[in-house]
């Protein structure tokens, strides 16, 4: 059974995640997943010595079972009142193929994980990124709709999202996947009463 306790759960731990972690994490549970255990162990550390509750996961969200099994201890453990998602690597830190895996199909593995175990009044949030913007009018409608509906098993498997292409390119088109896979969830959120927001 669910706790009442106020949560807050925050994946990835780096400099932006850390700053959320500690402005909004006040009075709540925190839960910190990264699947970096040095960058956990950093952002948890800076989060205990200013009085913070944490806990830590790690946590891959290329991988739905690891972002399931998230969803599922931490739903337990506390009411999340917020989750946000700032997980996401950028060209110089990884193949075409790891961006996609991280920026697009991990974004749709943590709407469809949270939306399933969030209480209503809750809040999904995603963060995206400018480039997203920068290749929008490149894509083609039958992509759009691909990257914003498309089950998980299928949402790499486009032409479009070359897994040995461009690393920039690849940035560019999974930061709008990121963008319209959100916006394709809110009316998914707004029937559970939880309210999906996309930042970029």
């Amino acid at each position: 059974m669910a706790s009442s306790r106020s949560g807050l759960l925050v994946l990835g731990a780096g400099g932006m995640g850390l700053a959320i972690a500690r402005r909004l994490g006040a009075g709540r549970l925190v839960f910190l997943a990264d699947n970096s255990p040095k960058v956990l162990d950093f952002a948890a550390s800076s989060l205990r010595s200013d009085g913070h509750e944490v806990q830590t996961h790690i946590v891959d969200v290329s991988s739905n079972d690891s972002v399931k099994n998230l969803a599922k201890i931490a739903s337990e453990a506390a009411r999340l009142n917020a989750v946000v998602n700032t997980a996401g690597i950028s060209p110089g830190m990884g193949t075409a193929r790891r961006i996609f895996e991280v920026n697009l199909l991990g974004t749709a593995n943590v709407i469809d994980a949270f939306l399933e175990v969030m209480p209503p009044g809750s809040s999904l949030i995603s963060i995206a990124s400018i480039a997203g913007y920068l290749v929008q009018k490149a894509i083609s409608p039958e992509l759009e709709k691909h990257l914003a509906s498309s089950p998980r098993d299928q949402l790499l498997g486009h032409d479009a999202t070359d897994l040995e292409g461009s690393p920039e390119l690849a940035y560019g088109i999974s930061k709008w996947g990121n963008i319209i896979r959100m916006q394709a969830a809110i009316r998914q959120g707004q029937k559970k009463g939880i309210q999906n927001w996309e930042i970029g």
